[in-house]
């Protein structure tokens, strides 16, 4: 197992578990996450980590289903299938939308496949996604239960 390997898992995990400072630690500084199917722009850090603590707060039971698929130097290819039930306030305030109200609905989004970089320092220094079909990816979960982001 390599140093990538070990960094991706143990990204995973806190990002599971919700363990923003954690994560927060993982990523590096210049961190960007990039998903060139997605109306969301390139995101920092802090936009990354902001964006996953807005779905986990509106869904409680959020599961990410991931699995790694193949590590090649720096680099390790990753699934990911969203999967919850929309029970909290999805607040779109800081991408310039209003706070949607819980729906009740339970939805599961299409396996999208990423790839992350490790840095020279062991840390995340992007993930990208490589493949996301129609409803793939976080739009892809907040489609399921009704919420159309364009």
């Amino acid at each position: 197992m390599g140093a990538a390997l070990n960094a991706a898992e143990a990204n995973l995990d806190a990002i599971e578990s919700q363990d923003w400072g954690r994560l927060r630690q993982q990523l590096a500084d210049d961190f960007i996450f990039v998903n060139p199917n997605s109306p969301i722009p390139e995101l920092s850090r802090e936009e990354w980590i902001g964006m996953s603590q807005m779905l986990a707060n509106a869904f409680s039971d959020l599961t990410y289903n991931f699995e790694i698929l193949e590590e090649k130097g720096p680099q390790v290819w990753v699934a990911v299938e969203f999967e919850g039930t929309h029970d909290g306030d999805l607040d779109l305030t800081p991408m310039g939308g209003g706070v949607v109200p819980p729906s009740g609905k339970h939805g599961r989004a299409a396996r999208s496949i990423s790839v992350g970089t490790i840095d020279e320092n062991g840390k995340v220094a992007s993930i990208e996604i490589i493949e996301e079909p129609p409803g793939g990816g976080a739009m892809g979960l907040l489609a399921a239960v009704g919420i159309n982001m364009g």
